[in-house]
This record gives C-alpha cells, sequence and structure tokens, in this order.
C-alpha cells in the first residue's frame, strides 16, 4: 500500500538540515505500522511527505500505487492524515471544524451531515459538535482531530503521536476505535515515542533516528529483541533487596526480569498485568527497608542499546 524509496528531506539554506537521509520502507495493504522514534527523529516528516503536504527533496513515495509528486491528487483520495497538532482555534464549534474539512474531501451538503453525524457518533463527540474548540480537553482534541482524518473514509489513515497526552481512560477508547478501524480493511500508519503504543496498536514497525530508519521489524521481532513484555520498569529505591525477595519479586504476575542496579532495583514489567501492591506487600513481607516505589516507560535509549548490542 506505501512505499518510500531513498527518501531525503533537507531544511534550510542551501540545505543544511536533515531531516530524512535516505528512508526506504514499504507498509503492506492492511497493515497496521509503527513509525518508532524520539522527537526529530524524522516521524513528523515522514507523515507529513505521504500526506503531499511537503515535497521531499528527492527520493520517491507512492501510496496506492500513486506518486505523492506526480499523482498528489489521488493520494489524497485515499489518506487520511491526522497532523501531530491540529489547529481548531479559527472555528466557534467542532462542527463547523468538521463541516470545513468535509467540504475539503468534496462531500456534497447532504453527505456532510451524514459523514459528520457518523464520525461523531463513532468517536462520541455529539456534544462536542457544538461546543467552542479551544476550550477541549487533550481528549477531546485528539478526538476531534482523528474525526478529521477519517471523514473521507479512507484507505490509509495516517497519525501522527495520536495518543500524546491523552488519559488513560482515553488511550483505552483510541486503542478500540484503532481496532475497529483497522478491521474494516484500512491500513494504519502511527508515529509514536512510545513502545508501549507500538505494542498495543501495531503489526509492524519501523524505528528511527536522526533521521534514519534502523530498521523495520514484526512487533514480535522487536520485543524478542529487546526482551518480550519490557515496556515499562518499576524501580524500587533500596540499597539492599535480600537475594529471597528478588526470587520472590520475579514470581509476581506481570514481572518479566528483574535488574540490580546500585541505588534501585529494577523490574521490566508488562503495564496491563502487575499490581502495584503486590510488589510492596512482597518486600514488606521480606522485611525490605525502601524509600519509595516509582514506574517508568521503557526508554528508547534503551531500545536503540537492544538494536545495536
Amino acid at each position: 500500500m506505501i512505499e518510500v524509496q531513498d527518501l531525503v528531506k533537507t531544511f534550510g539554506f542551501r540545505g543544511t538540515t536533515t531531516a530524512l537521509d535516505h528512508v526506504t520502507f514499504s507498509v503492506p495493504d492492511r497493515a497496521r505500522f509503527g513509525l518508532l522514534g524520539a522527537s526529530a527523529s524524522g516521524k513528523s516528516t515522514v507523515l507529513r511527505i505521504l500526506s503531499t503536504s511537503l515535497r521531499p527533496t528527492s527520493g520517491s513515495a507512492r501510496v496506492g500505487g500513486h506518486d505523492i509528486v506526480e499523482e498528489p491528487d489521488k493520494v489524497r483520495k485515499q489518506i487520511g492524515y491526522m497532523p501531530q497538532d491540529a489547529e481548531m482555534r479559527a472555528w466557534s464549534t467542532g462542527r463547523d471544524y468538521l463541516r470545513f474539512w468535509a467540504r475539503m474531501c468534496g462531500l456534497s451538503a447532504e453527505a456532510q451531515r451524514e459523514r459528520i453525524d457518523h464520525v461523531a457518533g463513532f468517536l462520541s463527540l455529539e456534544a462536542a459538535l457544538e461546543q467552542d474548540p479551544p476550550s477541549y480537553t487533550v481528549d477531546l482534541q485528539r478526538a476531534m482531530s482523528l474525526a478529521q482524518a477519517i471523514l473521507s473514509d479512507p484507505k490509509v489513515l495516517l497519525l501522527d503521536e495520536l495518543l500524546e497526552g491523552v488519559s488513560e481512560s482515553g488511550r483505552r477508547f483510541f486503542l478500540g476505535r484503532f481496532e475497529q478501524l483497522a478491521s474494516e480493511g484500512r491500513t494504519l500508519v502511527m508515529s509514536t515515542p512510545l513502545l508501549a503504543d507500538v505494542r498495543a496498536v501495531c503489526d509492524q514497525v519501523a524505528v528511527m533516528s536522526e533521521g534514519h530508519v534502523t530498521r523495520v521489524f514484526t512487533v514480535t521481532e522487536l520485543l524478542r529483541k529487546i526482551g518480550e513484555g519490557k515496556d515499562a520498569r518499576v524501580f524500587i529505591d533500596a540499597e539492599d533487596v535480600p537475594a529471597e525477595a528478588i526470587a520472590a519479586l520475579r514470581t509476581l504476575k506481570g514481572v518479566v526480569d528483574v535488574r540490580i542496579a546500585p541505588t534501585s532495583t529494577i523490574l521490566y514489567v508488562t503495564p496491563t498485568e502487575i499490581e502495584m501492591e503486590a510488589i510492596r506487600r512482597t518486600l514488606e513481607a521480606h522485611r525490605v527497608s525502601f524509600r519509595g516505589i516509582r514506574t517508568a516507560q521503557l526508554k528508547l535509549g534503551d531500545v536503540f542499546s537492544a538494536l545495536n548490542a
């Protein structure tokens, strides 16, 4: 469905800043594909180029067999693009915002009403349609931006960090909607800096760093490479955790691995399975003196370290 070949994008005077450096990858039809990388890794630039809103410096890209430079109109008919920061302040209501984009999609007045009502129902936005967009929560902003992207019922969805900043309940809501959109036969391409997002949504992932695609993996391959399940960590702040306590922690549901650091013990865990209270009870049962227990997502640096090992 998507073919990217030797894509280069430079900015600045005489192209002195390189955003993409000979990026190559392909996305099968109906795949759920992730672009995983930190800020400034090139993820958003790739999506902007695929959406035809930005021209590449060199190289090529095709969507559904159509070249993004030579056939942009045909590409746009197949895609829905959700940018990382959608600007909504120019519209007085959410309905006005979606009506504008429905007209941009070429929908008739009747089709606009039907399609807006449909996507609003799908994303639980009925009340938000009559509200002032600047008053939206982050969850509502992201839902309204996704609504804009699916107005034309596209074959391909390009989603730039959709889950950025959303609440935990919002995350569960969007993950459910992703499943439904994918089940309808769409190709989903999502950028994210979080391995947890890739694991929850995608079946393939391109790992990006400084404008390069480090490698394309199936998600199963990537998790196996870095240690399956290690998409989050729990830090136990304590200098001395006895071996019997470590052994007991390893047996807890959701704990994948345990590592010892100078001032803390690190548990690699599956977030949906781990029970923080079970960790606390285990430490207390073994009379471990600890200053605190804290959680953190696996950092991209950890992913890159594993890939280079």
